[in-house]
Protein backbone atom coordinates (compact mmCIF):
# COMPACT_ATOMS: atom_id res chain seq x y z
CA UNK A 1 0.00 0.00 0.00
CA UNK A 2 1.35 3.43 -0.76
CA UNK A 3 1.89 5.64 1.87
CA UNK A 4 0.25 8.67 1.89
CA UNK A 5 2.91 10.33 4.89
CA UNK A 6 4.65 12.09 1.42
CA UNK A 7 4.25 12.95 -2.02
CA UNK A 8 5.86 11.09 -5.48
CA UNK A 9 7.53 12.95 -7.79
CA UNK A 10 6.36 13.48 -11.34
CA UNK A 11 8.83 10.49 -12.40
CA UNK A 12 7.90 7.93 -9.86
CA UNK A 13 3.91 8.43 -10.50
CA UNK A 14 4.98 7.67 -13.83
CA UNK A 15 6.35 4.92 -13.40
CA UNK A 16 4.19 3.39 -10.37
CA UNK A 17 1.02 4.74 -13.06
CA UNK A 18 2.52 2.53 -16.12
CA UNK A 19 3.03 -0.68 -13.99
CA UNK A 20 -1.07 -0.21 -12.43
CA UNK A 21 -2.09 0.76 -16.14
CA UNK A 22 -0.95 -3.04 -17.62
CA UNK A 23 -2.76 -4.23 -14.59
CA UNK A 24 -5.77 -2.40 -15.86
CA UNK A 25 -5.45 -3.25 -19.39
CA UNK A 26 -5.47 -7.02 -18.07
CA UNK A 27 -8.49 -6.93 -15.83
CA UNK A 28 -10.18 -4.96 -18.35
CA UNK A 29 -8.97 -7.39 -21.15
CA UNK A 30 -11.01 -10.09 -18.50
CA UNK A 31 -14.30 -7.53 -18.32
CA UNK A 32 -13.67 -6.84 -14.77
CA UNK A 33 -13.97 -3.08 -13.36
CA UNK A 34 -11.73 -2.53 -9.94
CA UNK A 35 -14.07 0.58 -9.13
CA UNK A 36 -11.60 1.45 -6.22
CA UNK A 37 -8.48 2.63 -7.87
CA UNK A 38 -6.66 4.78 -5.45
CA UNK A 39 -3.11 4.95 -3.00
CA UNK A 40 -3.95 2.77 -0.29
CA UNK A 41 -4.84 0.27 -2.88
CA UNK A 42 -1.41 0.11 -4.90
CA UNK A 43 1.04 -1.86 -3.95
CA UNK A 44 4.46 -1.31 -3.79
CA UNK A 45 6.68 -4.60 -3.79
CA UNK A 46 10.17 -3.96 -1.81
CA UNK A 47 11.32 -4.15 -5.71
CA UNK A 48 9.48 -1.08 -6.88
CA UNK A 49 7.02 -3.22 -8.29
CA UNK A 50 3.49 -2.02 -8.07
CA UNK A 51 0.29 -3.81 -8.12
CA UNK A 52 -3.11 -3.59 -7.88
CA UNK A 53 -4.57 -4.88 -4.44
CA UNK A 54 -8.29 -5.11 -2.85
CA UNK A 55 -10.89 -6.03 -5.39
CA UNK A 56 -13.43 -6.31 -2.94
CA UNK A 57 -16.04 -3.56 -4.90
CA UNK A 58 -14.39 -5.28 -7.76
CA UNK A 59 -17.42 -6.08 -10.49
CA UNK A 60 -17.16 -8.49 -13.98
CA UNK A 61 -19.16 -7.47 -17.24
CA UNK A 62 -20.64 -10.10 -18.82
CA UNK A 63 -23.55 -9.98 -20.77
CA UNK A 64 -24.18 -6.24 -19.28
CA UNK A 65 -21.77 -4.04 -21.00
CA UNK A 66 -22.23 -0.84 -18.06
CA UNK A 67 -22.69 -0.82 -14.10
CA UNK A 68 -24.99 1.47 -12.77
CA UNK A 69 -24.09 1.05 -8.42
CA UNK A 70 -22.55 3.45 -6.22
CA UNK A 71 -19.43 1.66 -5.42
CA UNK A 72 -15.38 2.81 -4.28
CA UNK A 73 -14.09 5.76 -2.68
CA UNK A 74 -15.96 8.78 -2.25
CA UNK A 75 -13.22 10.78 -3.33
CA UNK A 76 -11.63 8.91 -6.30
CA UNK A 77 -15.43 8.05 -7.39
CA UNK A 78 -15.69 9.31 -11.55
CA UNK A 79 -18.46 11.29 -12.23
CA UNK A 80 -20.83 8.58 -13.61
CA UNK A 81 -20.42 6.20 -10.73
CA UNK A 82 -20.89 9.45 -8.27
CA UNK A 83 -24.44 10.61 -10.10
CA UNK A 84 -25.43 7.05 -10.40
CA UNK A 85 -25.47 6.75 -13.49
CA UNK A 86 -23.95 3.49 -15.91
CA UNK A 87 -20.51 3.47 -16.56
CA UNK A 88 -17.67 0.95 -17.77
CA UNK A 89 -14.02 0.34 -17.52
CA UNK A 90 -13.40 4.13 -18.25
CA UNK A 91 -14.86 4.80 -14.51
CA UNK A 92 -11.35 3.16 -13.60
CA UNK A 93 -9.34 5.90 -15.41
CA UNK A 94 -11.03 8.52 -13.74
CA UNK A 95 -9.71 7.30 -10.40
CA UNK A 96 -6.37 6.53 -11.88
CA UNK A 97 -6.24 10.49 -12.32
CA UNK A 98 -7.56 11.43 -9.35
CA UNK A 99 -4.96 8.99 -7.80
CA UNK A 100 -2.06 10.96 -9.70
CA UNK A 101 -3.18 13.91 -8.14
CA UNK A 102 -3.17 12.01 -4.56
CA UNK A 103 0.40 10.95 -5.17
CA UNK A 104 1.65 14.51 -6.38
CA UNK A 105 -0.24 16.50 -3.87
CA UNK A 106 -0.04 14.14 -1.10
CA UNK A 107 -4.15 14.32 -1.22
CA UNK A 108 -7.31 13.68 -3.73
CA UNK A 109 -9.21 16.79 -4.77
CA UNK A 110 -11.79 17.66 -2.18
CA UNK A 111 -10.31 15.95 0.61
CA UNK A 112 -11.56 18.94 3.01
CA UNK A 113 -15.36 17.84 2.22
CA UNK A 114 -17.12 15.13 3.84
CA UNK A 115 -17.68 11.96 1.98
CA UNK A 116 -21.34 12.41 1.32
CA UNK A 117 -20.96 15.71 0.30
CA UNK A 118 -17.65 15.18 -2.56
CA UNK A 119 -20.16 12.66 -4.17
CA UNK A 120 -22.59 15.34 -4.61
CA UNK A 121 -20.25 17.77 -5.55
CA UNK A 122 -18.34 15.39 -8.17
CA UNK A 123 -21.64 14.46 -9.88
CA UNK A 124 -22.34 18.13 -9.96
CA UNK A 125 -19.13 19.65 -10.96
CA UNK A 126 -16.36 17.20 -11.10
CA UNK A 127 -12.95 18.39 -10.78
CA UNK A 128 -10.86 20.56 -13.21
CA UNK A 129 -7.50 20.18 -13.93
CA UNK A 130 -6.77 23.35 -13.91
CA UNK A 131 -8.42 23.82 -10.20
CA UNK A 132 -6.49 21.07 -8.85
CA UNK A 133 -2.65 20.70 -9.49
CA UNK A 134 -0.76 23.86 -9.61
CA UNK A 135 0.30 24.33 -13.68
CA UNK A 136 4.03 25.69 -12.86
CA UNK A 137 5.14 22.57 -10.73
CA UNK A 138 4.01 19.96 -13.19
CA UNK A 139 5.09 19.33 -16.91
CA UNK A 140 2.64 19.64 -19.70
CA UNK A 141 2.49 16.00 -20.51
CA UNK A 142 1.70 15.46 -16.55
CA UNK A 143 -1.64 17.98 -17.11
CA UNK A 144 -2.27 16.54 -20.36
CA UNK A 145 -2.56 13.15 -18.92
CA UNK A 146 -4.77 13.93 -16.04
CA UNK A 147 -6.92 15.59 -18.44
CA UNK A 148 -7.81 12.98 -20.56
CA UNK A 149 -8.00 10.68 -17.71
CA UNK A 150 -10.45 13.12 -15.86
CA UNK A 151 -12.71 13.94 -19.30
CA UNK A 152 -15.90 13.92 -17.92
CA UNK A 153 -17.60 12.56 -20.84
CA UNK A 154 -16.31 8.56 -20.69
CA UNK A 155 -17.08 7.98 -24.40
CA UNK A 156 -13.44 10.54 -24.81
CA UNK A 157 -12.11 9.33 -21.70
CA UNK A 158 -8.84 7.71 -22.42
CA UNK A 159 -9.21 3.79 -22.27
CA UNK A 160 -5.93 1.61 -20.05
CA UNK A 161 -4.45 1.28 -23.47
CA UNK A 162 -5.07 5.15 -24.75
CA UNK A 163 -3.86 5.99 -21.30
CA UNK A 164 -0.32 3.65 -21.39
CA UNK A 165 0.07 5.35 -24.71
CA UNK A 166 0.77 8.66 -23.60
CA UNK A 167 3.83 10.56 -24.00
CA UNK A 168 4.31 10.96 -20.45
CA UNK A 169 5.08 7.81 -20.57
CA UNK A 170 7.95 7.66 -22.98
Amino acid sequence: MLSMDRTFSEVEVATIMEMVLQGLLLIHSKNLIHRDIKGANILLSEDGYAKLGDFGVGAQLLTEKYRKSKKGSPYWMSPQVASNVKYDFKTDIWSLGITCVELIEGEPPFSDMKPKNVMEKIAKKPPNVNEIIDLNEHTYEFKSFIEHCLEIDPKKRYSAQDALNHTWFK
